[in-house]
């Protein structure tokens, strides 16, 4: 695998073959940047290897095969719902006070955070 970091345009590019860690290179570069307010965009040759919400619900789904709520849909909503509040201690105190279908229902329906609230 290779990653190769360019300073002038902070872009990153990581290449190599199949099975040699990419995604997970991928997923905690995109970590660092959420946490960092940083932009992430990911381009590639296949539409297959841009799929990750879908690959990211099978894998929940096969290591977590108890737990529910992992499709496609609701992990999206879940990454709506984490761009909206991005602060972790509201997010607590918001699921503490109404449930997961009001908060997507507020998210669907009010585009002004302040409405929300």
């Amino acid at each position: 695998m290779l990653a190769l970091a360019h300073h002038k345009n902070h872009i990153i590019v990581v290449d190599g073959p199949p099975e040699t860690g990419k995604s997970h290179t991928i997923a905690a570069l995109t970590y660092w940047a959420n946490e960092n307010k940083k932009s992430v965009v990911i381009t590639s040759h296949k539409q297959e290897a841009l799929n990750v919400i879908d690959r990211l619900s099978v894998d929940l789904k096969n290591t977590f095969p108890d737990m529910q709520g992992l499709s496609p849909r609701n992990l999206k909503y879940m990454r709506k719902f984490a761009e909206a509040w991005p602060e972790r201690s509201f997010v607590q105190a918001s699921l503490a006070q109404i449930s997961w279908y009001h908060n997507l229902a507020l998210l669907e329906k009010l585009d002004n955070a302040e409405d929300r609230l």
